[in-house]
């Protein structure tokens, strides 16, 4: 196939803006759509190969084509994975390190967006130590390699006109687009949707037919005017989109046209393809673009896994250093390799097997380090303390507290209610009272009231597990004497998680009325501190170190307990909850230094998981911290009954 300069210019902008996305998604909001532009790419020139092929000799080889795949992707990628695999070994705690190990071997079977779709979300986790998170994209384009030729020849069989087969290519790649949009809009399979072949194959499909209009015998026309078009197309979601569009999906199909337009309309004697897209910076950037997306994100991911958020001068430094090793890699590994002898035996040999060997033997040498690490709870649950747990109904796997008698109290909520609930266990225990325990994630603990619907508000998150819970809230709340709610009060009273069909206090009050008119006592849970900047997580990551000298050398912190700083808007919503409470006799807010702790330590050790939830030790720790006498007030509470 002719060298086209303007897919290198292509390319550029895509990593680019990849790059940029990665270093701060402040700079280019939508530039996560980069890996979309590469799809698209992918797809026109596969397919261009495949049908080139075929009519310039008759016959296709599959074996010629896979070695070219191999030759392809795989010198660059190697490199990568052992170097991230060596870090693994040196610096993740062993959480961590099992993770890597099972997205390194997923890599080398181009099955890491699997992978990665039933562990991380891409939008909504930091993934600091996933390094090997932007091979998800990889393993797409190699899935839809194993049959994309073999659909395509055999389409160029059937016995029907090019006009016909277009359409059928035309319609093939908007049921996939469609189906994207309809997976990702729904909630439920938002993280599939992003991750899983079937609802990105439309991306790489409107490539192949972009290939396959341009060498049919179909009239073709130039106009350079829908080239502009496109180009805008491309350009603008960089700006437009951001991690909170419905994604893949229709809103992917704007770019991916896009791109499509600029291949097919852009006249080589045009100044946008001079000037844009086949200037020699351009050309350079596209030629290395596929080693400085590979490089980039372990780069950027590794020092945020320890230090949190980066400087400008780091972030541009380590940017430097992806630049450098992706021209070093582009220099001499792609292009010799590529350009070599070498058969499918030998591809497959030298390629794959030895360097799976070597990637098998350093990650077995964990085994052979001395972990002094600390380990700590990475998450706000245990398995006795597991979320979620209106998935088995009113069971003895959600009662907590003295299990000897019958259920008096209910503890629901989102992600907040289950890291309360082994404080809920410890201190109910000393209260001899037993609590049913239910939260579910983002799920703020509002019932359904008159006209007010909770449940159905748009700005719930997960719409899975959100609705059940309430509705099993709702039908079973009249059972208990005392409610107790608990919840990451801050995210719902601002920003996209905020109700969006009503004020959040306001049917907070109505349903404190509600509770207290129907004899309920209401405990309402202070927000815990939440700490900034991933402080929590990067202290973690750095005391999971397991060889000491080197936690000991990576470590900044000072001798002693680090002072992390704390989000302000926390304590103004736990001021707004006490006085809304001081209205309702039978209500109180749990505000003492043991709920709302000022530090996120007690006693020498760490009570937080990560920046905003307590581990289960923590929480179980605090509610020790209660004294005899404040455990009496709280018992005189639970016990009584207002004439109010």
């Amino acid at each position: 196939m002719q060298y086209r300069p303007e897919i290198d210019g292509l390319r550029a902008v895509a990593v680019l803006s990849v790059v940029a996305y990665h270093v701060s998604a402040q700079l280019i909001p939508g530039g996560f759509i980069g890996v979309d532009i590469f799809f698209v790419l992918s797809g026109f020139l596969i397919t261009s190969i495949i049908l080139s092929e075929k009519k310039s000799t008759g016959a296709f080889s599959f074996k010629h084509f896979y070695t070219r795949r191999i030759k392809r992707i795989l010198p660059p990628l190697w490199p990568v994975i052992l170097c991230c695999a060596v870090a693994a070994v040196l610096l993740f705690n062993t959480e961590n390190f099992k993770s890597f190990s099972w997205s390194a071997i997923s890599a080398t079977v181009f099955s890491a967006n699997h992978y990665f779709a039933s562990t991380t979300s891409y939008f909504h986790n930091p993934g600091d130590s996933s390094i090997l998170l932007h091979l998800w994209s990889l393993s797409v384009e190699e899935q839809f390699y194993l049959v994309w030729p073999l659909l395509l020849l055999a389409g160029i069989k059937i016995e029907c006109n090019d006009r016909l087969k277009l359409l059928i290519l035309i319609g093939s790649t908007l049921l996939s687009f469609i189906g994207a949009h309809l997976m990702a809009s729904t909630g439920r399979f938002e993280t599939a949707a992003f991750y899983s072949l079937p609802p990105r194959a439309g991306e790489l499909m409107i490539g192949g037919t972009l290939a396959f209009y341009q060498q049919s015998a179909l009239k073709q026309r130039q106009l350079p005017s829908l080239g502009w078009l496109g180009l805008l197309f491309v350009l603008a979601p960089f700006v437009l989109y951001s991690h909170s569009t419905t994604f893949p999906g229709l809103t992917a199909l704007i770019p991916c046209f896009g791109v499509v337009l600029v291949l097919s309309q852009f006249s080589k004697s045009s100044f946008v393809y001079h000037t844009i897209l086949g200037n020699t910076y351009a050309q350079y950037i596209g030629k290395i673009s596929y080693s400085l997306y590979l490089w980039h994100w372990p780069l950027l991911a590794l020092p945020r896994y320890l230090y949190g958020d980066l400087s400008i001068s780091a972030l541009i430094s380590l940017v430097s250093v992806a630049f450098l090793l992706s021209h070093l890699s582009w220099r001499y590994l792609e292009l010799p390799i590529r350009q070599s002898s070498l058969s499918m035996r030998g591809a497959i040999l030298y390629l794959f097997a030895l360097p799976t060997v070597a990637l098998l033997l350093i990650l077995t040498c964990r085994n052979l380090v001395p972990n002094s690490g600390i380990s700590h709870d990475t998450t706000s649950y245990s398995e006795r303390y597991t979320p979620f747990c209106y998935k088995h109904g009113i069971s003895a796997e959600c009662k907590f507290g003295d299990l000897n008698v019958q259920s008096t109290a209910l503890l629901f909520g989102d992600s907040h209610a289950g890291h309360f609930t082994p404080f809920w266990d410890s201190l109910g225990t000393r209260l001899g009272i037993a609590i049913d325990a239910f939260s579910a994630q983002t799920c703020y603990p509002m019932i359904d009231q008159d006209r007010t619907r909770p449940s159905v508000d748009p700005s719930i998150k997960d719409k899975v597990n959100c609705p059940p819970h309430l509705e099993l809230i709702e039908n079973i709340i009249d059972n208990y004497d005392i409610i107790i709610l608990a919840a990451s009060w801050s995210i719902y009273t601002d920003g996209p998680r905020a109700p969006r069909t009503f004020n959040f206090f306001q049917q907070l009050e109505r349903q404190l009325t509600y509770l207290n008119s129907h004899g309920k006592k209401v405990v309402i849970m202070a927000q815990v501190p939440w700490f900034i900047d991933r402080q929590i997580e990067t202290y973690q990551n750095r005391q999971g170190i397991p060889i000491e000298k080197l936690r000991n050398l990576l470590n900044p912190t000072k001798p002693g307990i680090p002072n992390f700083k704390a989000r302000t808007e926390v304590q103004l919503v736990n001021e707004r909850l006490l006085q809304i409470s001081s209205r309702f006799p039978d209500t109180i807010v749990m505000t003492s230094s043991n709920t709302n702790p000022a530090s996120a330590f007690l006693d020498e050790q760490l009570i937080y998981a990560n920046s905003d939830h307590l581990s289960p030790p923590g929480s179980i720790a605090l509610a020790n911290q209660i004294s005899d006498i404040e455990l009496a007030a709280i018992r005189v509470f639970l016990s009584t009954v207002s004439n109010n």
